[in-house]
C-alpha cells in the first residue's frame, strides 16, 4: 500500500500541483487578491500536496477492504484520471474538445492498464511521489511567493523607525476600480449632476483635473503606480507586493500618521503598518477555501479544450471569485464569506467610512480601493441590486464586443447604473467627513484606477494602437485642505501624480524619486506628454508604452456623444427606457393578438414578480429568457410590460439554447406583491407597429 500511495501522489503531483504551483507562482496576484499570508501558503501546498493525494488514497483503501479487486480497479482509475489531466493539457491545441477529451481518456487507461499489470513500472511512479515534497518547496522559494510570507523583511525599515513630526492633515484616498471620466460626462464635458449629484457635489468644492489620465489599463499596475508616483516599468511583470514598490504612500508617510489601508488587489502596506483588524478584509478561515476553489478553475483553464470555454469559469479580467460572476445575488441574511461579501461591495465602505469616524480629527491616511463599477454590473444607483445570470455579459466575447450593437448598449446600460451607486457611495463619504467635522482640512482624492470601453467591435478594456479616451481618461479629484470653491483644471495630469501631490501638501519626502508632478505646482512643469503602459507582460507583443499629448487620446467626443445618443443625459428615466423602440415605452398593452405558429418565452425566476418586496436588497428587475419557436419564426424585438404598461423594449441575441434576450424594467414600474408580466414580439414600424403577445412561463434558474 506504500508503494501505491506514493503512486497515487505523484500522480497527483504531476497532473494537478505542480501545474498549479507553476501558473500561480507566475501570477502571485492570485495569492494577493485572497490576501494570503505565510500560514496561507503552508496550508495551501499541504492542500495540494498532501491532502488531495491523501484523499485519493483513502478511497483506494476503503474500497480495497472490501475486496483485492475493488481496491485495484480504484488505483487504476485514480491513476487514469491523472494519466488523462496530464494527456489533456497536452492534446487540447491539437483537436477539438470531445476529440481531445477521448484521446486523453485513452492515454490515461491505457497509461494505467500498463502499470496495473507491470509491477515495476508502478513501483517507478512512486518515485514520483518525491514531488509531494519538492514541488511545494520549490513554489515557496519563487520570488514573488517568497516575497509573500517574507513582507516585513521586503518593507523599508525606516517606515517604523525614526518618529517624524506628526502630520497636521487628514488624508483620504478612493480608487474606484474601472470608472472611465466619460461615464460622468455630458456631450459638452461638464459631469452630469442630475445622475450623478455627488459627484457635482465633490467639483463644487474640489479641483477636478479633467485631463487626468491613468498609466495602465491593468490594476495591478495601475494601482501601484497611484501609490508610489513612478510609472510602470515597460515590458516587466511585477507583482503588486510592497517587495517591489517599498517606497509608497504606506511606507513614506507611516513615520507621520496612523495608516488604515484596504487594499483589494495590492499588498503595498506591510502587516506592520496596517492595522490586521482593517486591512483584512478576508477572515483567515475563508482564504483557504477560496484559493482552492478559485485553484480548480485555473487547473481547468490549463487543461480543457478551448471549445469548452462557455462552460468554464472565466478568468479574464478578476483574480479571485472565478465561480462566482453569474451566481444568483445573496440574500441580506446569508452569512458573510468572502464570495458574499464580494456582492456587497457598499457594507465594506461602509465599514471603511466607520473607521474614518472611528479616528476622528486624528490626521491619518485613509485609503479605500473599491471594486465598483467593474463588472458584473448589479447595482442601482439606490444601492439595491438586481439579478445576474449570465456568467458573462452577453456580447462579450474574450475581452471584445462581439455582439450586436444592442448587447453593448445593455452592457452600457448596466454599467452606468453602477457608477450611480458609485455616486451614492461619494456621498457617503462627504457626509461622513462633514459629520466628523475633518472635511475642510482633510486632504481628498478620489480617482479611478482605469476606465473601460463600451463600443461594439473594440476591445473592452486592452488599449491596441492608439490610447482609447474611456479606457485611459479617468476622474480625479482633489480637494486640498482649507479649499471651499471648486475648480475645473485642464492640465495635463496622470495618476502618477497624486503621491506627488499628497507628499507636497504633507511636506514628506519619499524614499526614492517618483516621476510624477505635484499637481498644486505650475502646470508648465508637467508639459504635454503623457504615458500609457499597454502591458507589464514581458511576453507580451502588445507591450510597451503609448506617448500622446494632452486631449489627443482617441474617440473623446464619440464617447461622450455616445452616452447621450443611446441614454439621454440628466434624468434614469431616458437611460431606462433605451431600447429599439423606445416610443413604445409607457404605451398601454391592452389588446394584441396571440402570436401564431405556438411562440412562447421562458423567462428564468419569472415567478419573483409575483411577490416584490420593494424594501428588499435584490429587486427582479433584470430580465433573462428565451424564445422557443419553430425554426426561424422567432421574433426579433419584444416589448416587455409590467402591470399593463410597456416598461422596456430590447432585441433578442444567439443564445446557447437559441434565440435569448435580457431587459432591464425600472424599478418605479413595480409595486408591492404581484406584478403582471406581458410579453409581446413587435411587428411593423411606426404607425403600422403591431404587438403580438406571447405566453410566458417560468423557467427554474437551475435550468438556465
Amino acid at each position: 500500500m506504500a508503494i501505491q500511495t506514493a503512486a497515487i501522489a505523484g500522480g497527483v503531483g504531476f497532473a494537478a500541483a505542480q501545474p498549479l504551483y507553476d501558473v500561480l507562482a507566475r501570477n502571485a496576484t492570485f495569492f494577493v487578491a485572497h490576501q494570503a499570508d505565510g500560514l496561507d501558503l503552508a496550508l495551501f501546498c499541504l492542500a495540494l500536496s498532501v491532502a488531495l493525494p491523501l484523499a485519493a488514497t483513502l478511497v483506494v483503501a476503503g474500497l480495497r477492504a472490501l475486496g483485492r479487486w475493488p481496491g485495484a480497479v480504484a488505483f487504476t482509475a485514480v491513476l487514469a484520471a491523472c494519466g488523462a489531466v496530464l494527456a489533456l493539457g497536452l492534446v487540447r491545441p491539437l483537436a477539438p474538445g470531445g476529440a481531445a477529451a477521448a484521446l486523453a481518456a485513452a492515454f490515461g487507461a491505457g497509461l494505467a492498464g500498463l502499470l496495473a499489470r507491470w509491477p515495476r513500472g508502478v513501483r517507478g511512479a512512486a518515485v514520483l511521489g518525491i514531488g509531494t515534497l519538492v514541488f511545494p518547496v520549490l513554489f515557496l522559494a519563487r520570488p514573488d511567493v517568497r516575497a509573500l510570507w517574507r513582507s516585513e523583511e521586503a518593507a523599508p525599515a525606516a517606515a517604523s523607525e525614526d518618529p517624524a513630526p506628526r502630520a497636521a492633515n487628514p488624508v483620504v484616498v478612493v480608487v474606484f476600480d474601472e470608472l472611465p471620466a466619460a461615464s460622468l460626462l455630458t456631450p459638452d464635458g461638464e459631469i452630469d449632476g442630475g445622475r450623478f449629484p455627488s459627484f457635482a457635489r465633490l467639483a463644487a468644492t474640489a479641483s477636478w483635473y479633467r485631463e487626468a489620465t491613468t498609466v495602465s489599463q491593468a490594476t495591478i499596475y495601475s494601482v501601484p503606480a497611484i501609490l508610489t508616483g513612478s510609472y510602470p516599468e515597460a515590458r516587466v511583470a511585477k507583482s503588486p507586493i510592497v517587495k517591489y514598490y517599498r517606497s509608497n504612500l504606506f511606507t513614506v508617510l507611516a513615520k507621520a500618521m496612523p495608516v488604515n489601508a484596504w487594499e483589494t488587489m495590492t499588498h503595498l502596506c506591510p502587516r506592520r503598518i496596517c492595522r490586521p483588524a482593517e486591512r483584512w478584509l478576508i477572515p483567515r478561515r475563508e482564504r483557504l477555501p477560496a484559493m482552492l476553489s478559485d485553484a480548480a478553475a485555473v487547473l481547468l483553464s490549463l487543461v480543457a479544450p478551448a471549445d469548452w470555454g462557455g462552460a468554464l469559469p472565466t478568468l479574464d479580467d478578476q483574480w479571485r471569485d472565478f465561480w462566482g460572476a453569474g451566481r444568483a445575488p445573496v440574500p441580506a441574511d446569508a452569512p458573510r464569506t468572502i464570495d458574499e461579501r464580494a456582492k456587497r461591495p457598499g457594507e465594506l465602505f461602509d465599514w471603511f467610512l466607520n473607521t474614518i469616524e472611528q479616528r476622528g480629527t486624528e490626521p491619518a491616511l485613509h485609503f479605500a480601493h473599491v471594486m465598483l463599477p467593474h463588472r458584473p454590473w448589479v447595482w442601482m444607483p439606490n444601492g439595491r441590486r438586481f439579478p445576474s445570470y449570465l456568467r458573462y455579459p452577453h456580447g462579450l466575447v474574450s475581452q471584445t464586443w462581439h455582439g450586436s450593437e444592442w448587447e453593448t448598449t445593455q452592457a452600457h446600460q448596466r454599467h452606468l447604473l453602477t457608477v450611480g451607486y458609485v455616486d451614492t457611495l461619494v456621498g457617503r463619504l462627504l457626509d461622513t467627513l462633514e459629520r466628523t467635522g475633518i472635511f475642510d482640512e482633510t486632504l481628498l482624492v478620489i480617482t479611478s484606477d482605469h476606465g473601460a470601453t463600451f463600443r461594439t467591435g473594440r476591445l473592452r478594456r486592452n488599449l491596441a494602437l492608439q490610447a482609447t479616451y474611456e479606457i485611459v481618461g479617468v476622474p480625479l479629484f482633489v480637494k486640498y485642505p482649507g479649499q471651499r470653491v471648486g475648480q475645473s483644471d485642464g492640465r495635463n495630469a496622470e495618476t502618477i501624480d497624486i503621491a506627488a501631490t499628497i507628499y507636497e501638501v504633507l511636506g514628506r519626502e519619499p524614499f526614492e524619486a517618483v516621476d510624477g508632478k505635484s499637481l498644486r505646482g505650475p502646470a508648465a512643469a508637467k508639459g504635454e506628454l503623457k504615458r500609457t503602459f499597454r502591458s507589464g507582460n514581458k511576453s507580451s507583443t502588445a507591450g510597451g508604452i503609448l506617448e500622446y499629448a494632452t486631449g489627443d487620446e482617441e474617440g473623446r467626443q464619440e464617447a461622450l456623444a455616445e452616452i447621450a445618443r443611446r441614454f439621454g443625459t440628466g434624468s434614469w428615466e431616458t437611460l431606462y427606457a433605451a431600447g429599439p423602440r423606445p416610443e413604445l415605452i409607457g404605451r398601454r398593452s391592452s389588446g394584441g393578438a396571440a402570436a401564431a405558429g405556438g411562440t412562447r418565452v421562458e423567462i428564468v425566476d419569472l415567478d419573483a414578480l409575483a411577490a416584490v418586496d420593494l424594501e428588499a436588497p435584490v429587486l427582479p428587475v433584470h430580465l433573462y429568457g428565451t424564445v422557443v419557436a419553430p425554426p426561424g419564426a422567432a421574433p426579433h424585438l419584444l416589448a416587455l410590460a409590467v402591470n399593463g404598461r410597456i416598461r422596456a423594449t430590447t432585441e433578442t441575441f444567439a443564445g446557447d439554447g437559441g434565440p435569448a434576450f435580457t431587459a432591464l424594467l425600472p424599478p418605479a414600474a413595480l409595486r408591492s406583491g404581484e406584478n403582471r408580466l406581458e410579453v409581446f414580439a413587435i411587428e411593423g414600424e411606426g404607425g403600422a407597429t403591431t404587438l403580438r403577445r406571447l405566453p410566458a412561463s417560468n423557467r427554474p434558474r437551475e435550468a438556465a
